[in-house]
């Protein structure tokens, strides 16, 4: 699978991963979908389960990595999703000092921060 230039209505990924970390102010209004610049993998779908170890997507806050599974008959989810900020979006949200207001952000070796979340729920309302 190689998409470029790709619309996903179901949720506000990157608004869900800010959230999370507690650094709401880098993308405060959920815009009720998620543009995704490029995302790239292989997907093994077996018995209408599609599963994933390494599944990479560009977004507007940074690189995801998604690995898990989607059952494509009741869309039942079952991700987990890891996301490493841009060093722009890093520093906005203060550098890599981790504390204070943010929750659930830790730094790399690079200087950026990464967030990591589990996703349930269904295709159409996934759950962070």
């Amino acid at each position: 699978m190689n998409f470029h230039d790709v619309r996903y209505s179901g949720a506000d990924i990157s608004h869900e991963l800010v959230a999370i970390a507690g650094i709401l102010g880098l993308h405060q209004q959920n815009q009720g979908s998620t543009n995704i610049n490029e995302m790239t993998r292989s997907i093994a779908i077996q018995n209408g389960i599609a599963q994933n170890s390494n599944t990479e997507a560009s977004l507007d806050i940074g690189n995801v990595g998604i690995a898990g599974t989607a059952n494509l008959i009741d869309q039942a989810l079952n991700l987990r999703v890891t996301a490493v900020l841009s060093t722009e979006l890093t520093q906005k949200a203060g550098g890599t000092n981790v504390g204070g207001y943010r929750k659930t952000a830790l730094a790399n070796s690079q200087g950026q921060l990464v967030i990591s979340a589990v996703v349930t729920g269904t295709f159409q309302h996934p759950r962070f």
